[in-house]
């Protein structure tokens, strides 16, 4: 059973993936709220397999920041973000942050479950409709977003020139930790040394800023 839990700030929206949602068996919506405020107290008592999460609340683009609040505090809490917004740019960011899916809401009734499911299961999940505005060949999109959080932590302090001996003081692990996080992070960002590896850490903070 996969349990779903939802962010929206319209009452309406929330009615109607519920209603998409629960006719399946083996899916089940154990709460939603219409603030993050309202998120935030429902995690504390629940944990979701996934957070479906509205990229505008009230208005505002909190999506981002609630992305990267659950990913850090819940990472095992799978995230599809759903918009109306439709540049390549919030897609990208979203999974930077933390995101497994990336669903545009006019898609949301023929596709809400195929999107759930697959997020549910570890995967990645982009809108057939939406896929082709994003570069796939991009290394901030594709490579970065294959890291782990402490992949992409180390990665940003490579962009920043720290050592490996400062990155393990950081973060209180073995020096062959640091050594063996850079060789799956250089595996998965398609790099055969520290200098290339440097570059495009470099390019990333130029591009996304540090976290």
């Amino acid at each position: 059973m996969t349990t779903i839990m939802i962010l929206d700030d319209h009452e309406l929206v929330r009615d109607g993936l519920k209603a998409v949602l629960e006719v399946q068996e083996d899916l089940r919506v154990i709460g939603d709220a219409g603030s993050p405020e309202d998120l935030k107290t429902l995690l504390r008592s629940y944990q979701p397999m996934v957070l479906i999460v509205d990229m505008v609340i009230d208005g505002i683009l909190m999506g981002y920041d609630i992305i990267e609040y659950v990913a850090k505090r819940y990472p095992e809490i799978k995230i599809l973000a759903i918009t109306m917004l439709w540049e390549k740019e919030y897609a990208e960011r979203a999974f930077e942050l933390g995101a497994l899916g990336f669903l545009p809401k006019k898609d949301a009734s023929s596709a809400l479950i195929n999107a759930v499911r697959t997020v549910a299961s570890g995967e990645r999940y982009v809108s057939q409709n939406f896929s082709s505005l994003i570069d796939h060949s991009s290394s901030f999109f594709e490579d970065v977003s294959s890291l782990t959080r402490r992949e992409k932590e180390i990665f940003s302090m490579i962009g920043k020139g720290k050592t490996n001996k400062e990155i393990a003081d950081a973060y209180q692990i073995r020096g062959s930790t640091v050594s063996s996080h850079l060789e799956n992070i250089k595996r998965k960002m398609r790099v055969a040394n520290l200098k290339e590896l440097t570059q495009k850490a470099v390019s990333y903070l130029m591009k996304y800023g540090s976290d």
